[in-house]
């Protein structure tokens, strides 16, 4: 679950629906593809949603007005995804997948030191990532 403001909020389903809370009512809004499984955002003009479909990765992106399809740089599922700023966001996936957004384009920083699906990232600025996945796996990428 992600919010802008409390009366402006966006919450993902095991489906492919965001449902976004608004004018005190829920509403679903269907995606293009696949399977929703993180949101997060900067601003109620900048937020990502990531997923897979089929296995394969899945993101998009709300600029205030419309959603649309950003295609990864990478073959596995996503399940993560966090933002410090428009030019900074990073994804987490199967097989240790750590993507880069740097307001362009996305990018791979894939950890070599695990080899797990990562779940979960907090991105403090471009250098200060921490990810976790399975098996204990918790990772910091920067300074």
């Amino acid at each position: 679950i992600w919010g802008s403001a409390a009366d402006d909020l966006y919450a993902v389903k095991t489906s492919a629906y965001v449902s976004h809370y608004v004018a005190g009512a829920w509403k679903s809004e269907g995606m293009k593809h696949g399977y929703c499984t993180a949101i997060w955002g900067t601003s109620a003009s900048d937020i990502w949603v990531v997923g897979w479909d089929n296995g394969d990765p899945h993101m998009q992106h709300f600029d205030g007005t419309a959603w649309s399809y950003n295609s990864p740089p990478n073959s596995e599922g996503l399940w993560g995804v966090h933002a410090s700023s428009p030019n900074d966001a990073w994804a987490v996936g199967g097989k240790a997948n750590l993507l880069h957004f740097d307001g362009s384009g996305w990018t791979i920083s894939s950890s070599e030191l695990v080899s797990t699906t990562l779940y979960g990232v907090w991105a403090v600025s471009p250098n200060d990532v921490w990810a976790v996945g399975s098996s204990g796996a918790m990772l910091h990428y920067g300074y």
